[in-house]
């Protein structure tokens, strides 16, 4: 999943969620609309990126270049095989993702609330994202482990999605498989995301409320055109 991407998005779904359930229930039903706009975002960041992934297995199995398995792949099934692994792809990147944001939202409030007097410090704002963002990737990776496990078996030639479920039911400890490696990338890689996003946009002087002002502008010449 791209982060940068997933990260837009789930800004923007936030919006539109908190537009569309009202200023009070948006307040009332924070967390839950956040995983709201994480699910939307991610089914978004998914179909887009579901046919890639897919010719890059098919590249890999057939020891082809991707032009070359993309176009024997859409001759022989057509186009819309290339998102046959869309629902074992979601069953992994929803609660990761949904995961990932919720937690780093709520652990980010979190160390807020219990040291406002170090919010303005330098320090403290620069040890945040590390801190949520740790946190944050190691939930996400738990969180979406058995379902990662579905995924990788769904890979084999001739495997289902309903075949690898159905081992993992059978044999829980699958569940297990690869998740130490998968614990250290995934802390890395998500407290890093946190870190580069957070720095790109104070580097840039982007602020969060930037996002809600070029959505209101928007808004505004959607009602003038009409």
């Amino acid at each position: 999943m791209r982060p940068s991407l997933s990260y837009e998005l789930v800004q923007v779904f936030s919006r539109a969620v908190a537009e569309a359930a009202g200023a009070g229930n948006a307040l009332f039903f924070a967390t839950p609309l956040l995983a709201l706009a994480s699910v939307l975002a991610t089914c978004v960041c998914a179909t887009a990126l579901c046919p890639f992934e897919a010719v890059r297995i098919l590249s890999v199995r057939a020891g082809e270049s991707s032009s070359a398995a993309l176009r024997a792949q859409i001759g022989a099934e057509g186009a819309l095989s290339l998102f046959r692994g869309l629902p074992a792809l979601l069953i992994k990147e929803v609660p990761f993702v949904v995961t990932k944001f919720i937690v780093f939202d709520r652990v980010s409030a979190l160390l807020l609330a219990s040291a406002p007097e170090l919010c303005e410090q330098p320090a403290f704002a620069a040890a945040l994202p590390f801190v949520a963002g740790s946190v944050a990737g190691l939930a996400s990776v738990l969180a979406s482990q058995p379902a990662d496990v579905v995924l990788t078996r769904t890979n084999d030639e001739g495997a289902t999605l309903g075949g690898a479920i159905a081992d993992l039911r059978a044999s829980p400890r699958l569940a297990l498989q690869g998740l130490g490696p998968r614990l250290l990338f995934g802390v890395l890689l998500v407290t890093l995301q946190f870190v580069l996003y957070t720095q790109l946009r104070a580097w840039l002087g982007v602020a969060k409320t930037d996002l809600t002002l070029v959505w209101d502008a928007l808004s505004v010449l959607r009602v003038v055109g009409q």
